[in-house]
């Protein structure tokens, strides 16, 4: 693991301490488009990445993120570049939406929605990794059950959100499709 990402661990813990002693900041960090729209509070798209729920959220997305890093498509990853990256994209698609969904559907979902975490980092991460080298390659899912690279993002998404009920899976999908759009465009 390069001395980035051993940083980027370091951030999201100092995060979490700092919004446990000051709730302010947590509350200023939560993800929500209507926010982010009516009053402008733009560091949000940056700062949801960080803050994190509770000690076990934070454990479960740092872990995430420390085992992908052993992966030869991350390694070879310039994650500064996917950051800046990620941030527009993710935020572009995410922000656009949840706008127009309300606007032309009526649907409030995605509008007042409220998402927080590093997961969707975790998830275009993850999609890079499965589709960088060898996506026809089988990977073993609880030691037994062999599944193709390619649809693993879908045995993620699924499993997450069993295991997770409350997960955000449009902050996830976002995510993974994110991940996709970096791919697709070759942009790293």
């Amino acid at each position: 693991m390069n001395q980035f990402n051993i940083l980027i661990i370091f951030i999201n813990i100092i995060y979490f301490i700092l919004c446990n002693y000051s709730p302010i900041y947590y509350i200023n960090s939560i993800y929500c488009p209507f926010v982010i729209f009516k009053f402008g509070e733009y560091s949000r798209l940056i700062t949801h990445a960080f803050a994190h729920q509770n000690i076990q959220h934070l454990l479960m997305n740092m872990l995430a993120f420390f085992q992908l890093n052993k992966s030869q498509a991350i390694i070879d990853l310039n994650m500064i570049t996917f950051l800046s990256f990620y941030f527009v994209i993710y935020n572009f698609v995410y922000l656009t939406l949840a706008y127009f969904s309300f606007i032309y559907f009526g649907y409030t979902t995605l509008y007042y929605s409220r998402n927080l975490g590093f997961s969707g980092i975790i998830f275009a991460l993850r999609y890079l990794s499965y589709y960088t080298y060898d996506r026809d390659s089988y990977v073993l899912v609880y030691g037994s059950i062999e599944i193709r690279k390619k649809y693993m993002i879908l045995v993620d998404l699924i499993l997450t959100h069993i295991l997770v009920p409350m997960a955000s899976l449009e902050g996830h999908v976002i995510g993974a499709f994110t991940g996709f759009l970096m791919k697709y465009f070759n942009l790293l």
